[in-house]
């Protein structure tokens, strides 16, 4: 569990030395980085290396996020929403602790993305919040302003995407260099399936990635992420922990909730009183 912990904190000192895919990071340095060495985050998105120990660390978390919404798949009208889901990870314990995919249509409100369903509906847990600096949110397509936005204001320790929107991406440039008084790490890992799904998208000449996200290319490649998951085999040996926590939460009932239903994911099993 120690390990795990250095293991993010490591992620993060990556990200604000601006450690090209944290390429010069080794399983022994673990042991010497520490939270204390940190300072701002580097503006702009941290490409990190699947062959690295945070970039499989971070990999195996990302496949979780694409497995999630491959399991509750929408196709044609997309009764729920976008194929677009986020989960949370405890830093400290390496455990992925909420999820929550897109749910813009069965809600009617435009409002209701992963990342915000996620956010708002865990800060309701018992003993969650008010903040996210201890937390690690993955998600399969970048973040819009309105999530990064929030993201911000819940000071998230550290978001990773799988696919770059190109339309409304780029959101935490744009916040890093207004000036804004804080923003969170941003990274991504390039990896064989983020490297289909933006390449697949690009050529298929459709404009809207969220149409293109109910086709029969972008249900494959999230099937293909889902089997290699299944299978894979960890490089570092203390990635195995990390894949076995990925496993127990795959292993749960894994329904799109909402509304009070919502709070058997806390840790608890309950929200805050007053709700």
């Amino acid at each position: 569990m120690k390990t795990i912990a250095k293991l993010l904190a490591v992620s993060a000192c990556c990200a604000t030395l601006a450690f090209a895919g944290c390429a010069s990071v080794n399983q022994t340095d673990t042991e010497s980085l520490t939270l204390s060495e940190l300072g701002k985050p580097a503006i702009g998105v941290v490409h990190e290396d699947v062959t690295t120990l945070i970039g499989e660390r971070d990999n195996l978390y990302s496949l979780a996020a694409l497995t999630l919404v491959n399991r509750d798949w929408q196709a044609g009208s997309e009764t729920r929403g976008h194929n677009i889901g986020s989960i949370l990870v405890n830093n400290a314990t390496g455990e992925i602790v909420f999820y929550a995919r897109n749910s813009n249509k069965i809600l009617a409100s435009g409002c209701q993305h992963g990342e915000v369903r996620l956010v708002t509906n865990f800060l309701k847990c018992e003993k969650a919040g008010p903040y996210l600096g201890d937390y690690t949110l993955y998600t399969t397509l970048e973040p819009c302003i309105m999530c990064a936005g929030m993201l911000t204001m819940t000071q998230i320790g550290k978001v990773v995407y799988v696919q770059q929107d190109p339309s409304y991406g780029n959101t935490q440039e744009i916040i890093g260099t207004g000036n804004y008084p804080i923003y969170y790490q941003e990274a991504t890992v390039d990896s064989d399936f983020k490297s289909r799904l933006e390449s697949s998208y690009n050529k298929s000449g459709v404009k809207s990635i969220t149409k293109w996200l109910v086709g029969d290319d972008a249900y494959q490649i999230y099937n293909d992420a889902e089997q290699a998951l299944l299978n894979y085999k960890p490089i570092f040996d203390v990635n195995n922990d990390v894949y076995d926590k990925v496993m127990k939460f795959l292993d749960k009932d894994l329904l799109e909730r909402f509304n009070d239903a919502m709070a058997k994911q806390c840790p608890t099993g309950k929200f805050k009183e007053f709700y």
